[in-house]
């Protein structure tokens, strides 16, 4: 029997003012309600699936694991490599082809370039089952949203042990998608990323206070330089100079050394963006910080656009030749945070070949095919991207969490991502989610230059000279599987 509609409701999803829809889901506080008379009564179910959606019509072959809806085809795998022309193309719009040539496996469009993984090795029930559930919503839900206008906004967040003040940021686009950093290493604090219902919910890691943040390793959500990675031996010749680093991964120096990039506190400026918001972090790293030579000026911009993509753009000068090495080191888990492990999420990634590395990750200078990566405690591995002559930037890597539908596309100039899927957390640190965090809690995207580039001299280079102006950029695309963009070809 329908009941009335409880007030407020919450995160309409596909209503417009000129519309008629018989069909319309709506999230509450309670659960989801749905309609199949243009919002006349409502049926509420408490677990937040109406029981007729969990076998669905649109589902076919479901022993087969495959889901075919709204254009798309979902594909999982039984290994963790690439088993068939499918297998290198999880997420791809399905070409119009005959039953014949669905029977034959020809569904997916094919891009040899491709190497996709599973964070989890094995497929069961539950994951096919939220995939005959991402086809019944996806038919559910029309995807408009309710724009507003896109807002930037700062508070106190308190002061450091050196007695420097640090503010949080808020930058919410025209969706209501919302970012949040600290001006302390230009740390993201959280994402706020709605779910195929359009529920939002933080996808990324975070810690309770400043003081854990000014304290703690893990680098959480932080810039990460002057040089991110590792330097092997905390040592390296520029010049004909050896520069002795400080070792703080054991003989080496990882993300710029104890006391770097991501604890400082940076200058935050709005700065104009016509689609969207956007703010310049700064900050003038004196020559010999953390033994580095030079004095390096960074400007880092965020920018939150109105089509749910925050653009990451680096650009840092020098006074004396010197190396440098940036990315952002944010701990994502799509089913959001505290959600538990990423297992069940995928990720595919643009590289057909990664710098294996020694006990100590460290590269061992070689550039090798992904087929013969060896995974012993998670990954922890710099991927090789595939990039085309011309490209000003390149397509790294998309995750997709199949219990929510969420979608991170991430593009960037850089020629490397690093895949880290938190193999140091270990129960000790309780998060910002109240919950505690280990390994597979999450996963990085950590665009960048190759571990070690300084010392392996068929690395693509890190130098920065005199004169010199470095530019990169990184960009993180956040969609749904009720509305998936196609992978970039």
């Amino acid at each position: 029997m329908g009941r009335p509609l409880p007030q407020p409701a919450t995160n309409v999803r596909g209503i417009a003012a000129d519309e008629t829809v018989s069909t319309l889901i709506v999230t509450t506080h309670r659960g989801m309600y749905r309609s199949d008379d243009g919002g006349q009564s409502w049926i509420l179910k408490e677990n937040g699936l109406p029981a007729h959606l969990e076998a669905g019509p649109l589902v076919r072959d479901p022993t087969e694991a495959r889901t075919l809806y709204a254009g798309y085809s979902l594909l999982p795998f039984p290994e963790l490599w690439r088993s068939a022309v499918e297998g290198r193309n999880l997420l791809s719009r399905v070409d119009p082809v005959s039953d014949g040539a669905k029977r034959e496996g020809n569904v997916m469009r094919d891009l040899t370039s491709d190497e996709c993984l599973r964070l989890h090795r094995k497929l069961g029930a539950r994951m096919r089952h939220a995939f005959a559930i991402a086809a019944a919503l996806a038919a559910a839900i029309t995807g408009r949203t309710v724009n507003a206008a896109a807002t930037f906004d700062h508070a106190s967040y308190g002061t450091t042990q050196r007695g420097q003040a640090v503010d949080i940021f808020t930058m919410t686009n025209d969706h209501g998608l919302r970012v949040r950093f600290l001006s302390l290493g230009g740390v993201i604090a959280e994402i706020d990323v709605p779910d195929r219902t359009g529920r939002p919910d933080d996808i990324v890691l975070g810690l309770k206070t400043l003081r854990e943040y000014e304290t703690l390793p893990g680098h959480f959500g932080s810039i990460t330089g002057r040089y991110a990675n590792r330097i092997s031996g905390a040592q390296f010749t520029l010049g004909g100079q050896t520069y002795h680093l400080i070792a703080n991964n054991g003989p080496n120096t990882i993300h710029g050394g104890p006391d770097a990039l991501d604890r400082r506190v940076w200058t935050v400026s709005p700065t104009q963006a016509p689609e969207g918001v956007a703010a310049t972090l700064s900050y003038v790293s004196q020559d010999g910080d953390q033994n580095f030579p030079g004095t390096l000026t960074t400007h880092v911009t965020y920018t939150l656009t109105n089509d749910d993509a925050l653009r990451i753009d680096y650009g840092a000068s020098t006074d004396k030749d010197t190396v440098i090495n940036f990315t952002n080191h944010s701990y994502f888990n799509l089913a959001g945070n505290g959600s538990g492990s990423v297992m069940d999420q995928l990720l595919q990634v643009n590289a057909d070949r990664y710098t294996p590395s020694g006990p100590d990750l460290i590269p061992t200078g070689e550039i090798a095919p992904v087929e013969q990566m060896v995974n012993a405690r998670g990954y922890d591995h710099n991927f090789v991207l595939n990039q085309r002559p011309g490209d000003s930037i390149t397509f790294a890597a998309r995750a997709y969490d199949p219990r929510t539908g969420r979608i991170i596309d991430c593009f960037t100039t850089e020629p490397g991502v690093q895949i880290y899927t938190s193999n140091g957390m270990n129960g000790s640190v309780v998060g910002s989610s109240g919950t505690t965090y280990r390994q597979t809690e999450a996963f990085t995207l950590e665009t960048q230059h190759f571990p070690d580039s300084p010392n392996k001299p068929n690395f693509p280079t890190t130098e920065l000279k005199p004169g010199q102006n470095f530019r990169s950029t990184t960009i993180f695309r956040f969609s749904t599987d009720a509305s998936m963009p196609p992978l970039p070809r």
